[in-house]
Formats: C-alpha cells, structure tokens, sequence
C-alpha cells in the first residue's frame, strides 16, 4: 500500500503556508554557489509610495552593492498576497567578512549609507530580517538562468521531528523534482525567527507553468502528494 505523503508531511508539522513571488530589483538571477548564511529582508511598503522605494533601491543600493563586491543579491515582489511586500537575500557578511560590513557601507561609505537607509525608510511600513542556512543536500538546483516565477512555502516541523521531515524531504521530495529537472531550494531559519522553521522554494519560468499545480501533485496525484 502507497503511503500517504500528504498526511505523513503534516504528521511532522505545526503550520506552514506560501506565497507567490517574482524578481523586482536586484542583481544578476544567475548567481554563484549559495554561502553558509544568507540574510533575509522582508520589506513592506507603504501604499503609494512603491514607485519611490523601487528607485531608491535600483538607482543607489544596488550599484552600492555591486561596488562593495557583494556576488548574490536577490530580490522578489510578491504577487500572491501582500502586493506591497518585497523580499531580498543576500550574504551574511558579518559572518564571512573580514571587515563584517555590509556590501552597502564599503560601497557608499558610512555616512552616505546611514542616508541612504534614512531615505528608503520614509517609504516602508515594517522591515523583517532573519537569517537562513541553505540546505544543499535537500536541494537540486539545475545549471542555469535561476527561474523567475518562485513559490516560497514555509513550513514550521514539530519538535524532535527535524530529522524525520528532512528524511522525508531527501526521499519522497527532492527525487521528484531531480527526476523533473526542476528547481527546487530548501533552507532551515537559525536567527531572528523559530529554528523549526524550514523554508522550501521552488521555481518555474512561466506562470502558465503553475496552472497545474505543485509538481509532486502532477506527478503523484492529489491524493498521492
């Protein structure tokens, strides 16, 4: 008898839930190996004022960020849910950088920096940061141009379940999308938020592509997945 994955994958957790993004600003979508920690910045800004927070980041802090050599800086809208909502990730420099400044400040200098955040402030409503481990070993990621349309499910597991949910995810998820050739990311929350928390990604090139729903319920069936 098939077992169930659908009942078994909510054996092992407390809540989850996903969201639909996008890329907006940022750096180049092919991006080198991912590092140790990556920083997660969950921005939302105010209403009317997303043309002003775009600009501020395109036009200033990105070309900071390339001058102050970071490799990875990612950025995504939201599209299903908050719309105002948009998210970064980036290294964690304070962990990997001799100097523990952010690629902003090595590229702005301290003071233009501080004004630079000042003046992306008046625009946003509330800034989230934590911090994520990516977790290469539950992940397939195939080679080339990171796909544009991304599905970001949070998942919080139970406690004394973590080893158990990552077994199921290594064998009865992951070998779907290898077998697919499918982009599919997974990360582990360490600081500012519940290190229960496990965040999986997976992406598409097109819309369309989602029309029939997460990949492990195309291949397996609804009752299957």
């Amino acid at each position: 008898m098939r077992t169930n994955r659908r009942l078994v994958l909510f054996g092992f957790l407390i809540a989850s839930g996903g969201i639909l993004l996008t890329p907006g600003v940022g750096l180049a979508q092919s991006a080198p190996a991912r590092p140790a920690y990556l920083r997660v910045t969950v921005v939302t800004v105010k209403p009317g004022m997303r043309t002003d927070w775009v600009d501020g980041v395109k036009n200033v802090l990105i070309p900071a960020l390339k001058k102050g050599g970071s490799e990875i800086q990612e950025a995504y809208q939201t599209v299903f849910g908050n719309e105002y909502q948009y998210t970064t990730v980036g290294p964690l420099v304070r962990f990997t950088s001799p100097s523990g400044q952010p690629a902003r400040v090595i590229g702005l200098g301290k003071k233009k920096a501080e004004q630079q955040e000042n003046s992306l402030g008046q625009y946003t409503q509330s800034v989230h940061v934590y911090v994520i481990a990516p977790l290469p070993e539950l992940s397939n990621t195939p080679a080339g141009k990171h796909p544009p349309v991304c599905v970001f499910a949070r998942r919080r597991v139970l406690p004394g379940k973590i080893g158990e949910y990552r077994n199921f995810v290594r064998t009865e998820v992951l070998p779907i999308y290898k077998k697919a050739g499918e982009y599919f990311e997974t990360y582990r929350r360490v600081y500012g938020g519940n290190d229960n928390d496990f965040v999986t990604v997976s992406c598409v090139n097109k819309f369309s592509d989602l029309a029939g729903g997460p990949l492990p319920a195309q291949v397996l069936g609804q009752n299957g997945a």
